[in-house]
């Protein structure tokens, strides 16, 4: 157990010693949790990158309306689709012509 708590988990070990059993089984449960968390986030944004890279290669014609949500959903990308959607008052006609003469503009 001392080699998890100082070795991995990072604690000092007057802390570790100064740990219950209980206390430090909730530690250890937190740690785990954590762990879990960050590698699931790390396997969804390479997901995320591969998918943008697909997208990418594919190059949709500019008729087509395709996005990359389109090509392969992932956990998570109803709650981007909804930010995004909030955030631009989605993709309209209008909006890509006042953007392209804005840049034009520049």
């Amino acid at each position: 157990m001392m080699g998890i708590a100082v070795g991995e988990m990072g604690l000092s070990l007057e802390t570790f010693l100064s740990l219950t059993p209980f206390e430090f089984q909730e530690c250890y449960s937190a740690y785990l949790k954590k762990l879990n968390n960050d590698r699931e986030w790390e396997y969804l944004k390479s997901m995320r990158v591969a998918r943008r890279q697909v997208f990418r290669t594919l190059c949709p014609p500019p008729g087509k309306q395709i996005s990359e949500f389109d090509l392969w959903e992932l956990p998570g990308d109803n709650e981007i689709k909804d930010h995004q959607n909030e955030k631009t008052g989605g993709s309209t006609k209008e909006r890509y012509e006042e953007l392209k003469e804005k840049w034009n503009n520049e």
